[in-house]
Parts: C-alpha cells; sequence; structure tokens
C-alpha cells in the first residue's frame, strides 16, 4: 500500500513536458494532492484502472500528452472530466474536427450514465439486498465509496452499481469483497445474518462435510463450496422468478 511519503515524493517530481496544467490535473486525479476521498495512485495501479500503460502515464505527470484517446479514457476511468483535459493538453481548438471529438465524448459518457441509470432502474431484488448488505457494512467501517474502490482497485462507479444491486456479483466477487469488508461471505447472501441459524445442503454437501471430519478436505475448502451453493440457490430461484 503506497504510503504518504510515496505520495509527497511523486508530487515532488519535476514537470518537464510542455503542458504544465495537464500535468497538474493528471496529478490531482491521481491523488498526488491531498484532496478528500481521492485516494493516491501509484502510475501501475493507474494503469490497472485505466487501461492505459504505466509508462504513458508517467509522462503525463509530466507534462507530455498522449494522444486524445487515451486522455479521455484515463479521465472518464478516473472520474475526471475528459474536456477539461483535453483542453488543458492543448487538443481542443476552434475547428470542426474538435467539435466532432467533444461531441463523440460527450455522446459517449450520457449514453454511459443512460445505461447505468437502466441498470438501476431493473436491478434484481435478491442483488439490492445484496448491495444494501455491502453498503451497510462498508459504512460501518467507515469507508467511502472511493476509498472502498480503491481497496478492490476498481472505480467508484463499480461500487455504486454494486450497492444498487445493478451488478450481477459472482461468487469470486463475493469472496473478494467480504474478504474486504473483513466478513464471512454468507453475511452478504443469506436471508439472515443470525450465525446460529441452520442452512441445508445438499447431500453431496454432507458427503464433503464428512470427507472434511476425515481430514480429506480442509474447512476453508468446505466453507466456500457451501457458499457457492448458497449463492446458486438464490440464482436459480430468481430465474425461477
Amino acid at each position: 500500500m503506497p504510503t504518504r511519503e510515496d505520495r509527497e515524493k511523486a508530487a515532488a517530481r519535476p514537470i518537464d513536458g510542455a503542458h504544465k496544467e495537464f500535468a497538474e490535473e493528471v496529478r490531482r486525479l491521481l491523488g498526488y494532492f491531498e484532496e478528500a476521498g481521492r485516494p493516491f495512485l501509484t502510475t501501475r495501479m493507474a494503469a490497472g484502472k485505466t487501461g492505459v500503460g504505466h509508462v504513458t502515464i508517467s509522462t503525463m505527470v509530466r507534462g507530455h500528452r498522449p494522444s486524445r484517446g487515451v486522455i479521455s479514457r484515463f479521465a472518464q476511468a478516473l472520474d475526471g472530466d475528459p474536456i477539461k483535459l483535453l483542453d488543458l493538453a492543448g487538443y481542443i481548438r476552434d475547428d470542426g474536427s474538435s467539435q466532432l471529438f467533444i461531441e463523440g465524448v460527450q455522446d459517449a459518457i450520457a449514453d454511459s450514465e443512460r445505461r447505468r441509470k437502466l441498470a438501476i432502474e431493473k436491478a434484481d431484488p435478491i442483488d439490492i439486498a445484496i448491495g444494501k448488505r455491502i453498503k451497510q457494512r462498508r459504512e460501518e467501517l467507515g469507508l467511502s465509496q472511493n476509498q472502498f474502490a480503491y481497496k478492490l482497485r476498481l472505480k467508484e462507479n463499480d461500487i455504486e452499481m454494486w450497492e444498487n444491486g445493478a451488478h450481477g456479483l459472482h461468487v469470486s466477487d463475493l469472496l473478494v469483497i467480504a474478504e474486504s469488508l473483513r466478513i464471512k461471505p454468507t453475511l452478504l447472501i443469506e436471508e439472515s445474518n443470525n450465525d446460529d441459524d441452520e442452512i441445508q445442503y445438499t447431500p453431496i454437501l454432507n458427503e464433503l462435510k464428512t470427507a472434511s471430519y476425515r481430514g480429506e478436505l480442509s474447512s476453508e475448502v468446505i466453507q466456500d463450496i457451501k457458499d457457492y451453493v448458497l449463492f446458486r440457490t438464490h440464482q436459480e430461484a430468481k430465474k425461477r422468478g
């Protein structure tokens, strides 16, 4: 995990490119300066979130601009303003090509927002219930959506969609989320959070349980299998309506 010292060292790097204001905005998006709710990202961490190579990002923080498409993708992935960043990079001019590009970016952002709202409106009740439990636990830990996204190396928008039930979660997602929230995966998907509740499993699970008592399977493996079956039960119930 990057430290405060890492942040300060990154912010102290010289800007040797021609676009100083562009570099400063890139650094702001990467959290090089103290700003509420915006964690510090190394260039490699940012590369994982944005899909832009870490070498390219390293040149951007020094004031060297990449292509318009790269800048737009970088800004949107970090919840920034792509038009502002393009302008600071000197790409916005009073000509037809610039205007067409701007309109294309704006249309893409508007379309993304429409799809986001539609996904939330059509969210499944089970996914909504899981999302509420994720949000409740996140808030219990005192984490903002941005901070939680940082822990999971995701965008804040991904967390918002999860918490609204608009993203269908796979078992692997639940395991990662539960680990980050320091709870059992079953607490996200059980109808009750009471650990004393008895959950009925299929005969094959009972056989696996017996195998674990014999030392043939670890308790961790058994629990993961239980989590998986419980999740699949919810999914099948959802399909049946």
